[in-house]
């Protein structure tokens, strides 16, 4: 029993990091999630209005939009802590996007200032391991929709109104960073500390 428990244990320390890490490369299985590089030219609360330079899958064909749930991921753990920064007027930016309740959001948590608006050369600021991987996927071309299980032309337009600022809206509040994509980290977390604790209660009832 003791054995049983251990290798439950250690299989949870080494499969859950890795389930919980594939978020930028879940973007290629994500057939409505699409990559933008563009200048953000509005901020309010967690939404901004994002003037958009390149849609990398083509997904999004609207000169500008709204995107949810818009601050930059700059945390370095994927199990640690993780860091968030929020956007300021004329910041370059790269970030995957979702259709979410008629709109755009914004996918795993996948959001950071760039250095430029050149997908062969930007450089996405944070030291975040995520961030890490989408730059280096932005710069070499990966992520392009020729990678991409090819997708219904009807399906492949995310259509969105960008709506008009009105005075005297007050800000959302700060919404959590990780969206879908990043769910199921903090389900294989759980599920993996819920192990734990059984195993540890069996072991203890052994004794």
């Amino acid at each position: 029993m003791k054995k049983l428990c251990f290798s439950a244990i250690l299989i949870c320390i080494l499969v859950l990091p890795v389930l919980a890490g594939d978020i930028p490369e879940s973007v290629m299985s994500e057939e409505t999630v699409d990559v933008l590089i563009g200048t953000v030219s509005e901020v309010s609360g967690t939404e901004v209005r994002i003037v958009v330079a390149t849609s990398i899958f083509g997904l999004v064909r609207e000169d500008e939009v709204i995107v949810q749930d818009f601050v930059y991921l700059t945390g370095s753990g994927i199990m640690g802590t993780i860091s968030k920064e929020k956007p300021t007027a004329g910041d370059f930016c790269a970030a995957a996007v979702m259709p979410v309740d008629g709109g755009l959001a914004v996918y795993g948590g996948l959001c950071a200032r760039a250095d430029s608006l050149d997908a062969a050369t930007l450089q996405l600021e944070g030291g975040n391991e995520f961030i890490k991987r989408m730059n280096e996927y932005i710069n070499t071309g990966h992520y392009n929709a020729g990678n991409r299980k090819i997708i219904p032309e009807e399906d492949r337009v995310i259509t969105q109104e960008v709506p008009v600022p009105t005075e005297g809206i007050e800000e959302p509040a700060e919404a959590p960073i990780v969206k879908k994509g990043g769910d199921s980290l903090w389900i294989f977390v759980s599920a993996g500390v819920l192990l734990a604790l059984v195993c540890v209660m069996l072991l203890r009832r052994r004794k």
